[in-house]
Formats: structure tokens, sequence, C-alpha cells
């Protein structure tokens, strides 16, 4: 390879390192809480061992082999029993040298974290039942296998690549004791090997309980208890810093996700609020239950409810559009579980008018956080059907709000943003309702035409 080659490659190779670095450093300070990231992959292994390859893995190629069990967790499996583990031959050591890295083999000791394969994965020259590692879907390092070295519990990462997916990371997975990164270095208490496999036996141990209860459907005497199961597990990370908000500020671990799916089961209203109050991850796992007419008058209730702290109801107005903006009173419904007809048609026939009501009245008081984010859900939900003709009600209740949004353009004590956003959400809504906008709050500066409609959101628009 000619010189001026490698000096480019060192030169790129450098600049993804410097670029790379701070983002790093960032995620090392946004980590989540380590003993729910090792509940949470308790909690959804089906076998979580620790083992040693029964043969080393000659050929690159080979990726599955086995694994004899010398401790158990979790799962049913016994001491010196065999099984197979898919896709262990991802996993490597570092070289020492310029080599090749090496596949983990017969004397590494390793703590795997392990789910059923599916139908039909199974060697054919292997009887036993298969696994797979069981890596979080968030992480980008951990991959499902840990390894004991030199006194101390290693990870696995992606490496050199710095490429992730949704859903894990790419092998290979190659061995570290630390981070990849450059930083202070890190002494390992002499008994971390033991403190760790105490975090995994207590751990093992909650996952027993939490299954016991989990695994079955729950009723209405269950409700306080996913509650505050709910509420436990969620542990806020502190702010990124660099302003780099890490997917790891959403994190979702397996636990809460599998209390919040047994508190939906119930559709209770008021439950499903306390949980999205105690644990505002799981915001949109509760879109379902709202997801009727009775759900969706409970949430513009509780939306118009000042009382609720802002927070939560930015949770609840995010609800307002996953639960569905429009509905009909004439759909088919159980008497013994819906309103009257009338009633229906009485208090839904108005629905995106009320919507718009609970935004104006939100930036009368400045609210506008509240405001913005109705106004905001509105114009993302119409404008990609402003030219598609509407039913009669659709129309009527759109005119409802629309004449309710002018108010806003022509309030003058509002904030330019609010007067912006309200224009912005009549214009969604169709050209006949937008031809009155000029008359009701004089004009408009640069409001864009049709072909153009994404620049709206970024351009600065005032109002005389």
């Amino acid at each position: 390879m000619a010189r001026g080659s490698l000096l480019n490659n060192k030169i790129v190779l450098l600049a993804t390192i410097c670029m790379m670095l701070p983002l790093a450093v960032a995620r090392a300070q946004t980590s989540p809480d380590p003993n729910i990231s090792l509940d949470s992959r308790v909690y959804s292994s089906d076998l979580v061992i620790e083992g040693r390859l029964v043969e080393p893995i000659k050929d690159p190629a080979v990726k599955d082999a086995a694994v004899r069990v010398t401790a158990i967790y979790r799962g049913a499996a016994k001491v010196g029993e065999k099984i197979l583990v898919v896709g262990i031959g991802d996993y490597q050591k570092p070289s020492p040298g310029a080599g090749a890295n090496v596949p983990v083999g017969p004397k590494d000791a390793l703590i795997l974290f392990l789910t059923r394969a599916g139908v039909g994965v199974k060697h054919v020259a292997f009887e036993g039942e298969a696994y797979v590692p069981n890596p979080e879907p968030w992480e980008d390092f951990g991959a499902g296998i840990r390894m004991v070295l030199r006194g101390d519990v290693c990870d696995f990462y992606e490496r050199p690549s710095f490429s992730t997916r949704w859903g894990g990371p790419y092998p290979p997975y190659v061995m570290a004791r630390n981070m990849i990164w450059p930083g202070p270095p890190t002494t390992v208490p002499e008994d971390a090997v033991l403190k760790y496999r105490q975090r995994l036996r207590e751990s093992a141990d909650r996952a027993f309980r939490w299954h016991a209860r989990l695994d079955r459907p729950a009723t209405a005497t269950d409700i306080p208890w996913l509650i505050s199961l709910i509420k436990e597990r969620y542990k806020p990370l502190p702010p990124p810093s660099g302003g780099i908000d890490w997917k790891v500020n959403w994190y979702r671990e397996a636990v809460a996700a599998s209390a919040v799916g047994r508190l939906v089961e119930l559709r209770d209203f008021r439950a499903s609020i306390q949980a999205i109050a105690a644990n505002p991850i799981y915001v949109n796992d509760f879109s379902r239950v709202f997801a009727s007419p009775q759900g969706r008058d409970f949430l513009l209730e509780r939306l118009a409810d000042h009382s609720l702290g802002i927070p939560l109801r930015k949770s609840i107005g995010y609800l307002v559009e996953a639960a569905g903006l429009d509905y009909s009173a004439n759909l088919p419904r159980s008497p013994a579980t819906q309103p009257s007809e009338e009633h229906l048609a009485l208090r839904n026939g108005s629905y995106l008018t009320r919507i718009a009501q609970i935004a104006a009245d939100a930036s009368s008081v400045g609210d506008n956080e509240i405001a913005i984010a109705l106004l905001r859900m509105f114009a993302w939900q119409f404008s990609s059907s402003r030219d598609v003709p509407r039913g009669t009600q659709l129309a009527l209740d759109l005119h409802g709000a629309a004449s309710i949004l002018r108010q806003v353009c022509a309030n003058k004590k509002a904030s330019g943003e609010i007067r912006f956003r309200a224009a912005e959400t009549i214009y969604a809504f169709g050209e006949k309702e937008f031809a009155a906008v000029d008359l009701q709050c004089g004009p408009v500066l640069a409001l864009v035409s049709p072909a153009n409609e994404i620049a709206a959101s970024t351009n600065a628009i005032t109002f005389s």
C-alpha cells in the first residue's frame, strides 16, 4: 500500500476517534442504574449460568459451540450439563500483539445470559437444547456474555466498528476490561467477582418472585403493587453533558415493561395515569388503554387540569395523539360498557374543537409548553391530509377548532411562537379555514405554499 494511503487512513481513524470521544464520555456519564440493568437482563433471560466451552473453536466460520455449565443462577439446567450456545464464536479476546483477535476458549470462565433459540435452531452434531445470548436492546456493549478475568467481570464490546443498530450491536464482540475509550484508570476491588456473583443470586431471587406475579393475568387488587413496581424501576438519569441525548435516557427495562403490560390489560384509566406519573418512559405503552371514546374524554379532562403539572400533562397530550384524534359517535359499542349514543354525540362530536379550546386556555394563562405541544400535534396530524376530502362531522369539528385558533392568532399578548403554531395548525386544516386567518389576526409575513410546507416550521415567522 502507498505511504500516502496509509497516512490518509491514519488521519481518518484519528478524526473518527476525536469525533467519537466526546460522545463516549457523555455516554459514560449517563449509564443506566447497574442494578436495574442487571435485574432486567436476568429477568428476561431463560438461563443465567457460568460455563466454559467444551472444546476450542478452531474454524473461524464456526459460530455455535457447546458450553458446559459450571454454576446456575436462573433456569432449568444442571451443573455439568452441556448446552449449545448459538453465535458464541463471535465473542473474542483481544490479541496481545498486532494479530487477529482470538475466540473465547475452554480456559475462559464465562457468565452467560441466555434465551432459548428459535424453533429449528439446532446444531447437526448436538442433541441438547440451543440458546442464544440475551443482550439488552439498547446496548452496544455487554452483548449477553461476560468473562471473569484477573479478579474482574469483563464486558464484550462491539469493536473496532463505531456503527450500532437498533436491537443490539454488530458482531464480532471483543472482551475489554474497561470501556475502549481513554479515561482515568479503574481500580478493581479484590472481591469484585464475589460481589458480582452475589448480585446475580439476589437478582435471580427477585426475578423468580416477579415472574410468579407477572406471568399471570393481573386483577384489580394487583394495581397498587404494579404501580409501586413501575415507580421503583424508574431511575432518572442525569442530563447528558454537551447536550448529547443518548437513547439510554429513555432506557426501557424488562421488569417495568412487563408490569406495564399487565397494567395495560386492566384498562384502568386512573391507574394508567398514576403509572405514567411514576414512570414516564412507558407512556407510549398506555395509548391503547385510552383508544376509546371514554378514554379520550378522560384524557381531555386530565389535560385541562392544571394541578397535574406540566410534565404529566405533556405525557397526557402525547396520549391524546397516540389514542387517536378523531373518532365517530356511530361506531358499534357494547351498552354495558359504553355511554349512550346521545351522550357520545354531544360530547365527542366536537372532540377536536375541545382540544383546540384546551390549547387556547393553556396559552391564555401562560402555559405555553402545553399549548405548543398540542398545536404541533394538530399540525403534524392534519398536514398530510390537508387536501383530502373530509366527512361532514370532521369538517364541522375542524371548523370549530379553527375558529378558536383564529382567536389565538388575534391575541397579540400571546407569544410569537404560539401565534405561529396556531396559524400553522389552521393551515394544516385546509385552505378554506386558512383563508380567514389574515382577516382575523393581521398579515402573516411568510407562510409558504403547500409545495414548500416543510420549511414553514423552521422559518422565523412574525405577526404585525
